[in-house]
């Protein structure tokens, strides 16, 4: 469900007081999550994927103003393997696809702030008692 609510401009960028119809901050339009695993007596393997549309993050005094949180789509990757009874190897790959964390004013190519953490892993062996 799409919420909208209505917002009077005033001040110096619009003064003619004029209404407009937005959406509500901080939702997405659309969103996607999606597993796929494999589970098995000493095996877990799964692959996730997360996907959302830009949002309105932070109302602007005009809405070229207006700060987006810009689309987004991550891939992770999760693995674990029983050694034995009390030992366990794992590995974790995280953001696969490099997505960068992207805010832009009024439209996409008016990009306020961008920031790139690549891909990372995360491998080990893990002592359970």
């Amino acid at each position: 469900m799409r919420s909208w609510f209505r917002r009077r401009r005033r001040g110096n960028l619009n003064p003619s007081g004029e209404q407009e119809k937005i959406t509500l901050p901080g939702q997405a339009r659309h969103t996607a999550n999606l597993a796929l695993f494999y589970d098995a007596k000493k095996l877990f393997v799964r692959l996730t994927g997360n996907y959302h549309d830009a949002f309105l993050y932070q109302l602007g005094a005009d809405k070229d103003l207006d700060e987006y949180y810009d689309k987004e789509f991550r891939l992770d990757f999760t693995a674990n393997y029983d050694l034995t009874r009390h030992l366990n190897a794992f590995v974790d790959v995280i953001n696969m696809t490099n997505t960068p964390l992207r805010y832009y004013l009024g439209t996409p190519n008016r990009i306020k702030q961008q920031e790139f953490y690549s891909w990372w892993t995360r491998v080990g062996i893990k002592l359970n008692f």
